[in-house]
């Protein structure tokens, strides 16, 4: 009972990094581009775009202090599935939680684009260009073993030639000695 118990544990932690490594490998994150940024009364308001599924969580807040200055990055983490038209939402953090002073120049590191639609499609974009370099670095490293592959064929095809010639070499040799004794036989 206990040795199905520890096996079912182990299933189960399996499984559980399995998916989480799944779903960490398929979305990578990356800038938002944002339709607005606002610092006002001790918080901080974003706005970006949202098809049904982005919630706060769905994004990583990073402040850098720079001297006098503030440089605020704002990620997306989780990635929105939702089939809806994209459409604006404002997400409001306190500036304690990032730690955001109010009172200094922050530089926003995120592109600032105000349509929505033209977030969205240029997201599409943006996906469709990593796809097409992870796709390009397969084709190349698939070519590199190709290549490894071809030179390992084609040393391989050398050393059997070599060995074939041996053969070759070696079989006529054996053929005439047979062919001398088998001639002294028949003077004898």
């Amino acid at each position: 009972m206990k040795r199905m118990l520890v096996v079912l544990v182990f299933m189960l932690m399996f499984l559980s990094s399995k998916f989480a490594l799944a779903a960490d490998s398929e979305f990578k994150e990356r800038l938002e581009p944002l339709c607005g940024v606002e610092v006002n009364n001790g918080s901080l308001s974003f706005i970006a775009t949202q098809c049904g599924y982005t919630e706060r969580k769905s994004f990583r807040l990073e402040v850098v202090k720079n001297g006098e200055n503030q440089e605020l990055k704002i990620f997306r983490v989780r990635e929105d599935l939702g089939k809806m038209l994209p459409q604006r939402e404002r997400y409001t953090v306190p500036v304690a939680e990032v730690n955001l002073d109010p009172n200094k120049p922050v530089l926003i590191m995120n592109p600032i684009i105000g349509n929505e639609m033209l977030i969205h499609i240029s997201k599409k974009a943006a996906v469709k260009k990593e796809e097409a370099v992870k796709k390009e670095e397969t084709v190349q490293n698939t070519a590199e073993v190709n290549v490894v592959n071809n030179e390992v064929d084609k040393s391989a095809a050398a050393a059997t030639a070599e060995v074939k010639v041996q053969h070759k070499v070696q079989a006529p040799v054996q053929n005439k000695t047979k062919s001398k004794k088998s001639t002294k036989k028949q003077n004898d």
